[in-house]
């Protein structure tokens, strides 16, 4: 019922406000990190398909509509991006053993039903405080030798003794059986699956002191549950082995226990912007990728320098702010943070992002890390 000129002004409308949503969403995807998921990623290339798809739904069938919209959206996709890439980097301990070069394991108290736990706790810290190559490592009679030799002033060797010690202070295994429905296959057998799941927590609460005077520096209670699960098809499945269990919770706690006492490196993603109008963006973010840090560094730099009068159109910042977002993450992980702080702030007086703002952030805290690491001789 409704009229040939109100259809048409009805679809000049809808195509207008999905043009109008599409250029939105897509400078913003670009500049502010919408790509970090894919539920993200599909939900805007689902809602631009439809947008521009109602702009050639007149002309042309639906399908194809849909066809043209999705290689239209893959395209203008591909002129920017973002991407992640792998950097080590250094954390400080959460207690600071940065003054002490001996160390010794005192024992942990067991009050769990294990048989000799602690003395398997004790053997392997003693093993991993080895392979930190930060301590030397004292056994108990080295420990009595020098503890008789000294007393308790400030010349004494025992300054820069840390000593270990600890409760195991929960244990607990329990252990079902999960039986599936029966099923059958085409002869007609009948099957019926089951599963054992055993499952193990463990705790264990440790104290550092100092050897000199007896004070505790630090404590912290860790724990971890543990499951294993054993399958079987008309049949009991195998039994668990509990200790094989309770050795993996062990060794994930005293792996945890020692990035509490002592610096260690783990592996951080970190997030570069690109845009094929400034080449120069994807030749640092390779830089970087390779570790060619101030490569990367000159290069952004260059961008920086080249683009400078690309703030005359909001879209142009936008861009302008992505170098110096790009520059600023190169200046940070080469621990020129100052540097790195004007970048970020370039960036947000180009394009007042959250996620420029996150970045800044991010760089004051770990400016903040790489001073307790220096305390701790890191």
């Amino acid at each position: 019922t409704t009229s040939g000129a109100t259809r048409t002004a009805s679809l000049t409308s809808l195509q207008n406000l999905a043009r109008n949503f599409f250029e939105y969403n897509l400078e913003k995807s670009c500049h502010s990190g919408f790509f970090e998921t894919s539920v993200a990623r599909l939900s805007f290339i689902s809602v631009s398909i439809i947008s521009i798809s109602t702009q050639y739904m007149s002309r042309f069938h639906t399908r194809a509509a849909v066809a043209v919209s999705l290689l239209t959206v893959l395209v203008l996709l591909s002129s920017c991006g973002s991407t992640y890439i792998n950097v080590p980097v250094t954390r400080p301990a959460e207690i600071n053993t940065g003054k002490f070069k001996r160390a010794a394991v005192l024992g942990f108290k067991n009050t769990s039903a294990l048989t000799n736990e602690g003395d398997q706790l004790e053997f392997m810290l003693s093993e991993r405080l080895i392979e930190t190559q930060r301590f030397e490592v004292l056994d108990k009679i080295g420990l009595n030798r020098l503890m008789k030799g000294g007393n308790t002033n400030s010349a004494t060797p025992q300054n820069d003794v840390m000593l270990i010690s600890g409760v195991i202070n929960d244990y607990e295994y329990t252990e079902q059986m999960l039986e599936g429905k029966p099923y059958q296959n085409k002869e007609g057998k009948t099957f019926v699956d089951y599963q054992r799941v055993g499952t193990v927590r463990f705790g264990v609460s440790f104290q550092v002191s100092q050897a000199s005077d007896a004070k505790i520096i630090g404590s912290k209670s860790l724990r971890r549950q543990v499951e294993s699960r054993q399958q079987a098809t008309n049949a009991k499945p195998a039994t668990i082995i509990v200790r094989n269990m309770v050795e993996q919770a062990r060794v994930e706690i005293i792996a945890d226990f020692l990035k509490r006492i002592v610096p260690y490196r783990e592996t951080v993603k970190v997030e570069f912007y690109s845009d094929k109008k400034m080449p120069e963006l994807a030749s640092g973010i390779d830089a970087a990728e390779s570790g060619n840090w101030e490569i990367a560094v000159m290069t952004f730099e260059g961008a920086t320098q080249k683009y400078a009068t690309m703030n005359r159109e909001k879209s142009d910042r936008e861009k302008l702010a992505i170098a110096w977002y790009d520059l600023g993450l190169a200046y940070q992980y080469t621990y020129r943070f100052a540097d790195a702080e004007r970048a970020f702030n370039q960036a947000i007086a180009l394009d007042n992002d959250s996620h420029y703002k996150t970045a800044l952030q991010n760089c004051r805290a770990m400016e903040a890390e790489q001073r307790r690491l220096q305390e701790q001789g890191g």
